[in-house]
């Protein structure tokens, strides 16, 4: 309005009189507005009533105090023509003279043609356009004067009124008043530097100080709405970090010329408060981080590195560089930031050497001279915070200190920051960054070998930079074509199903059957990557070999060749072998080493290695003589001394509570020396010790070890090494039959330490000694049988000996001379049979035939795909098949707990076999033959309240490897009765527990235990149940095994070894479903502990209430049940002797069949419960996470 006015005086002679009635009614409307906008809402505050003027009394009438707006006066002037108050004006009164006729003119004044005077009616208009113009400008300076002056008047009025506010506020912020009411009315400050002052005469705490910042800058932040380049946040973290950077130039510029820092005030009151302040800013992001980072560089660059030399200022160097660390984590994560803080370290480092040599006028070396300077008490915390900055970088961010090859030109001026980006800070350093000193200390060694082992990373990769990183495009595009071709073949071999039909050929099709103009080379890569696929330890399985060689040998006969390309089959062989094979030194080369072997022994199997070949080549290049053979280089290296104890050591007890077990150690002889590829494959690849490799290995032995008496010797020490482990099952464990008609005596006279004592020399022969030792062995474990059934002797080896065989056939990586040696002795089985049953011996009918198989059975099933694609796997199916036929098929003849995992292997061998059509020959046994093999019950609730303690107990307390069967059938029907069942499990998880940790004694009970299962079916469902209540302890009345848990305390942790690995070897001979078990302690156990009330137990099965405690004693019962039926070993990690107890374990063999055969179950039976196990531990591992935190 006040403008309006304004501007109608400024024009005053110029406008109309209707001007004038139009701004006056323009006026009223806008006071009527304004008075009618302060009172157009009497609305109560609790009511929607409206209430007008007259319906409220005088006395309710609410009063109100208009603020007094702007004084509504006009400026003056003195003369003016409103102020003419003359007798013509008081008569006339104030009107412009109006034109009244169209022709005359305000700028002639009188009536005329204005057509003919336009030239100097446009000169007259603008001389009086001007000088309207010139006129309002004179008004408009008077009135901004008079505006400056009352404004200046106002200030001065209300500017101590301010000042006492801001104090008041500041001081209630730093006193802790709440927020939410200083938020109600901030201070104004305009100069935000200002604020940075008020915070810091104040001491206001840093979550308020930044709490304020933000505040300040949301209030005065831009209501702008239109389009912008950053955000509101982004412009004011911008000016923050200006402030804050300005603060500490100046800080730093204050202090510059002070001594003693720890009496400046400046320190004490400004720089403490400012420096911690901007790093709590910084890591709330209330600053913009990375220019802040650089301009904390630029600071130390201008003050710290490139000032002269007397100026040096060691205190404020050492506060700064205090400061600058706090940001280290941060700046490494930028590599131009750790780029230019290293170069200048580095730099700083160089003037301190340079410094020290012009002092001493000297020379020296950098590591000495820094040494020296680092006894100086100043320069030492200045030395060390150096080089620790340094040497941070160096380890965390390497990439960093890489040299490039850039320079700046000298002749261009360019920002000095770019010199500090080129090359490498190291290369201004005057020592290696290891030589720099350190603290003392005990870990100061290896902090060193870990910057030697940076430092020389560094140097390679700078090295590398000279060399082509990125390829021109048609290298790139030739070498992408390698990378896919390389993902081609892996991705082929990794999503192969092994065991679809014809499997073998479609991967050979499409891994063979590819377009490439470079044919020959990249059938080369394909080949070699398939043999390296074998060896891997990136991969698991022993039949990978048998895989690759089988589709290679598939290629050849398609191709009816060996050649690929001009390369031959066996040259690109020994080529992998060269540059590919396991070196010494790498982090898996024991096993990969044992890999390779089995895939030599397959690829000499198939005809595609040429052991004969190989060694001709060999002597026709002069590398081989009989005159100077192989072995005279090594044996005086590594003679074995006959009194040298080959005892392993015992593994040392844990001292924590769990601990994992440590890989055993590779003991060949031979595999950690320094050798060429050719002598080691001489050495260490085995040879089948059939006739057809007769000339070979006579061969390998005259090259090996000559014509002289040393071939005789070795021979006649590996004789003697084989003579004693057939001692083992010829004189100290075998069993005695009689011909009385009486039970046959087992006699074992040896112990586990005598026993590894003995195969101590076997495992430190090479590959091949111990496959010649095992092919001994073999024949010698074969001949006895071959003894007894045709009447020679009448004794027999048990399962142990031939555990030990087959075990030693693992070590000696000859997976295929398992097979061989089942396919050579099982139909000898049978016929034992015979002999046994015409001996009229009193022992369950399939005994020595049924564990015998099963350690076979056990074996097969660790390498459950190397046997179906064996090529044996239909005729050992088959052979199998008749060893349980009559147990399976007859109705009188009992059925073994041996006899019924055999049973188990024999129906998923054939149902595989017949999936991936691997048989050429009819597989025996018809469907229905299995149907009760897999019967576990009926999944009912069992249990009984009738306990007879005294039933079976007599049993369990013989030794019960070979029970007279007579006994057997007479007790066998008692388990008709319910409360019979259920005495025999409860005696049975009582007697395992009595046994403590005798596996052996363990095995026998299972083995019993499983003899009773596979007659009477119905016991599955009690196996279950009480492992349940042993597991469950709040639900075993429920369960109906409560006498269970009377007489086994689950509560003292040395019970669980017995139970857990008694449960075990009862899952290994299928007394129950092991699917079903683990679903019902998923579903049980660990519900228990995971619930913190009992509550809802006790409710459902009205039992008593029990702690947390008793639950914790089950659910550790349930992980190692877990635990060792998913690892197959009873020990899966070493326990603390205050968990399983003090009493020494009892275990003839370390690695026995009763685990391995729980593989069978791994493999093809526990795929639908492995994953909901893992997820339900995960989740029970979180659940006490959380709670014990």
């Amino acid at each position: 309005m006040f403008v309006a006015f304004e501007l109608i005086d400024s024009c005053k002679y110029e406008f109309f009189p209707t001007f004038f009635i139009f701004w006056f009614f323009y006026g009223l409307i806008f006071l009527y507005s304004r008075y009618a906008g302060k009172n157009n809402n009497l609305m109560s505050a609790k009511t929607s009533k409206v209430l007008s003027w007259y319906q409220s009394t005088a006395d309710k009438r609410i009063l109100r105090r208009h603020k007094i707006g702007p004084p509504d006066v006009h400026p003056q002037e003195p003369r003016q023509e409103e102020d003419n108050l003359s007798n013509e004006r008081l008569r006339k009164g104030y009107q412009v003279g109006t034109t009244p006729y169209e022709h005359e003119s305000l700028l002639f004044n009188s009536r005329s043609a204005k057509l003919d005077r336009l030239d100097e009616a446009h000169t007259k208009f603008g001389v009086l356009l001007n000088s309207v113009l010139h006129r309002k400008g004179e008004i408009n300076a008077n009135l901004d004067k008079e505006r400056r002056k009352n404004r200046e008047t106002a200030g001065a009025q209300f500017a101590s009124a301010k000042a006492k506010e801001r104090a008041s506020w500041f001081t209630d912020l730093a006193r802790g008043k709440a927020l939410s009411q200083l938020a109600k009315k901030v201070p104004t400050i305009k100069r935000r530097e200002e604020g940075l002052e008020y915070l810091c005469d104040y001491k206001i705490p840093s979550f308020r100080a930044l709490w304020y910042l933000k505040v300040t800058a949301a209030l005065t932040g831009s209501p702008n709405t239109t389009k912008q380049k950053k955000s509101i946040s982004d412009l004011f973290s911008a000016e923050y970090k200006d402030i804050f950077v300005k603060a500490i130039k100046e800080i730093t510029i204050r202090m510059w010329d002070v001594n003693d820092i720890s009496t400046c005030p400046i320190y004490k009151e400004r720089w403490i408060y400012i420096s911690n302040l901007s790093k709590s800013a910084f890591e709330d992001g209330v600053i913009e981080r990375q220019d802040f980072l650089n301009e904390l560089c630029d600071i130390f660059s201008d003050f710290f590195v490139r000032r002269v030399k007397n100026e040096e200022k060691l205190p404020q160097l050492r506060i700064y560089l205090l400061f600058l660390t706090q940001f280290l984590r941060h700046i490494n994560n930028n590599l131009i930031l750790a780029r230019r803080l290293a170069h200048m370290i580095a730099m700083k480092l160089r003037l301190y050497k340079m410094e020290y040599d012009e002092q001493n006028n000297t020379v020296s070396k950098g590591a000495e001279a820094f040494t020296a300077l680092a006894q100086c008490s100043a320069l030492r915390p200045v030395i060390h915070l150096l080089t620790a900055v340094l040497q941070n970088i160096v380890i965390d961010a390497p990439a960093a200190v890489i040299w490039n090859k850039f320079k700046v030109s000298t002749t261009d001026k360019l920002p000095f920051i770019l010199s500090q980006l080129c090359g490498s800070p190291l290369d201004l350093l005057p020592c290696a960054v290891h030589e720099l000193p350190l603290p003392a200390g005990k870990d100061s060694e290896r902090f060193a070998e870990i910057l030697k082992l940076r430092t020389t990373e560094i140097v390679r990769r700078s090295q590398a930079v000279q060399d082509k990183w990125s390829f021109n495009q048609k290298e790139q595009f030739v070498f992408a074509k390698l990378v896919d071709s390389c993902l081609d073949v892996i991705g082929i071999l990794d999503s192969s199903d092994i065991l679809e039909p014809n499997v073998i050929p479609a991967i050979a099709t499409r891994i063979f059957n590819f377009r490439s103009e470079n044919w020959a080379e990249d059938v080369l890569i394909r080949l070699k990557l398939m043999l390296h696929w074998a060896v891997t330890a990136e991969r698991e399985g022993s039949y990978r070999a048998i895989i690759v060689t089988k589709i290679i040998h598939h290629q050849v006969l398609n191709q009816q060749s060996f050649m690929f390309g001009p390369f031959h089959m066996q040259d690109i062989i020994l080529n992998y072998f060269y540059t590919e094979a396991p070196t010494i030194g790498s982090k898996h080369y024991h096993q990969e080493f044992a890999s390779l072997v089995i895939l030599f022994i397959e690829l000499s199997r198939h005809k595609l290695f040429e052991h004969d070949s190989f060694v001709r080549e060999l002597i026709k290049s002069g590398e081989l003589d009989y005159q100077r053979p192989v072995m005279d280089i090594y044996k005086e290296e590594n003679k074995i001394v006959d009194f040298e104890d080959l005892t392993p050591d015992e593994p040392p007890k844990p001292t924590s509570l769990v601990s994992f077990k440590q890989e055993e150690k590779d003991e060949h002889v031979y595999l950690n020396d320094v050798m060429n590829m050719n002598d080691r494959i001489l050495i260490q690849m085995p040879l089948r010790q059939v006739e057809e490799h007769r000339s070979e290995a006579n061969q390998r032995a005259l090259v090996l070890y000559g014509m002289n008496n040393t071939r005789e010797n070795h021979i006649f020490e590996l004789k003697k090494i084989a003579k004693e482990i057939c001692k083992i099952w010829q004189k100290k464990i075998y069993v005695q039959f009689l011909e009385n008609n009486d039970v046959p005596l087992f006699k074992q006279s040896i112990n586990s330490t005598k026993i590894v004592e003995i195969l101590a020399r076997f495992r430190s022969q090479t590959y091949y000694d111990q496959m010649v030792i095992c092919g001994w062995c073999a024949e010698s474990f074969s001949d006895m049988i071959r003894d007894f059934v045709f009447g020679n002797s009448l004794q027999m080896p048990t399962s142990e000996g031939l555990d030990i065989i087959c075990g030693m056939f693992e070590s000696a990586q000859y997976i295929y001379g398992i097979f061989e040696l089942c396919e050579a002795v099982t139909p000898l089985l049978l016929s034992t049979e015979k002999v046994i049953r015409s001996l009229a011996a009193d022992v369950i009918p399939g005994t020595m035939s049924g564990q015998l198989g099963y350690v076979f059975v056990a074996y097969i099933c660790r390498h459950w795909h190397y046997f179906l694609h064996s090529g044996l796997a239909p005729i050992i199916t088959n052979q199998m098949y008749d060893l349980i036929e009559r147990m399976i098929r007859a109705h009188e003849y009992p059925m073994t707990s041996w006899g019924r995992t055999i049973a188990a292997f024999v129906y998923h061998s054939k149902c595989h076999l017949k999936k991936a059509q691997l048989s050429d020959v009819k597989l025996h046994g018809a469907h229905d033959d299995f149907r009760h093999v897999f019967n576990h019950g009926s999944s009912s609730y069992n249990g009984g309240s009738r306990y007879n303690a005294l039933f079976f107990k007599d049993v369990f307390e013989k030794k019960l490897r070979f029970f007279s069967y007579h006994e057997y059938k007479k007790r066998l029907p008692s388990f008709g009765q319910l409360y019979n069942r259920y005495s025999f499990v409860v005696n049975s998880f009582i007697a395992a527990k009595n046994f403590m940790r005798d596996h052996d004694r363990l095995s026998d009970l299972a083995t019993f235990c499983g003899h009773i299962s596979a007659q009477i079916a119905a016991l599955a469902d009690e196996w279950v149940s009480a492992i349940k209540a042993l597991c469950c302890t709040s639900i075993s009345q429920h369960t109906g095994y409560g006498d269970l848990i009377t007489y086994i305390d689950i509560n003292d942790c040395s019970t669980h070894y017995p139970l857990a690995t008694f449960i075990m070897l009862l899952a290994g001979k299928y007394a129950f479903s092991v699917p079903r078990l683990i679903a019902e302690l998923l579903n049980n156990a660990f519900p228990v502990i995971m619930k913190r009330k009992q509550s809802s137990f006790i409710g459902r099965y009205n039992v008593p209430a029990r702690n947390e405690y008793d639950c914790e004693s089950g659910v550790c019962l349930t992980l190692s049940i877990l635990a060792q039926i998913s690892c197959g070993t009873d020990e899966p990690f070493h326990l603390s002797e205050h968990y399983v107890g003090t009493i020494p374990r009892i275990k003839l063999l370390s690695k026995c069949a009763d685990e391995h055969v729980l593989s069978l179950i791994h493999g093809c039976e526990m795929d639908n419960v492995l994953f909901p196990m893992l997820s339900n531990i995960c989740i029970l591992i979180d659940t006490l996470r959380g709670r014990f935190k």
